[in-house]
Parts: C-alpha cells; sequence; structure tokens
C-alpha cells in the first residue's frame, strides 16, 4: 500500500509541474502578446486619427505599427522556443513513470545521451 502511495504521490506531484509550467508559459506568452496588442491598437488609432485629419504621421505610426508586430513575433518565437526546449533523459523518465503507473512493465537500454543533439530533440 505505501509503494502504490507513493506512487500516486509521484503521479500528482509530475501533474503539478506539468500544470505549473504550463501556467509560468501563460503569463510569458500573455505578458509579451497584451502589452504588445496594446501599443498596436494605440499606434493605429492614432495613425487613423491623423489619416482622418490629413495630418502628416500616420504613415509613420503605421510603420511603428509593422515594427511592433515583427518584434511581438520574435519574442513570442523565444517564448516558444525556450519552452520547446526538451530533455530526451527527461522524457524517458517521464514515459516509464506513466507506463508503469499504468501497470506497463518497460525496459528501455541507453539513456540516448551518444546521439546528436538534433537526433535526441526529436525523440524527445
Amino acid at each position: 500500500g505505501v509503494v502504490w502511495e507513493q506512487e500516486r504521490m509521484r503521479t500528482v506531484h509530475a501533474r503539478l509541474a506539468v500544470a505549473e509550467e504550463r501556467l509560468r508559459f501563460s503569463r510569458d506568452l500573455h505578458d509579451v502578446v497584451g502589452r504588445t496588442f496594446s501599443a498596436i491598437a494605440v499606434k493605429s488609432e492614432l495613425a487613423a486619427e491623423l489619416a482622418r485629419r490629413g495630418q502628416d504621421g500616420a504613415v509613420d505610426q503605421m510603420l511603428e505599427v509593422r515594427g511592433l508586430a515583427q518584434d511581438s513575433l520574435r519574442e513570442v518565437r523565444g517564448v516558444v522556443a525556450g519552452y520547446r526546449a526538451v530533455d530526451l533523459a527527461a522524457e524517458l523518465d517521464g514515459a516509464r513513470s506513466v507506463l508503469r503507473s499504468a501497470g506497463v512493465r518497460t525496459r528501455v537500454v541507453g539513456d540516448g545521451t551518444a546521439l546528436p543533439d538534433p537526433v535526441q530533440q526529436a525523440l524527445a
């Protein structure tokens, strides 16, 4: 009973760790996208108003909006790239744990560390 309870607790801790990581990722993404969308909204409203009044500067404002959008896209890609970084050994451990908790016996030969990084990333 104690062993089963430990295994159950390990599974709960793993799920909590995944949930916490998703929450962190969501906050990071929200910060990047929210800040940029706010700036884009204000600048595009300004550009529209300048254009409506026939004043100079509308084109410059829209070029800044384009720059903000491009910067935001780079930031989002950076956040996602950091989130997607995976470790083959950790993924193998996670797979073993999930399979073990489902009652599936597994045997993994090697840890994959001798493989080139691109291969490890793909397998992970």
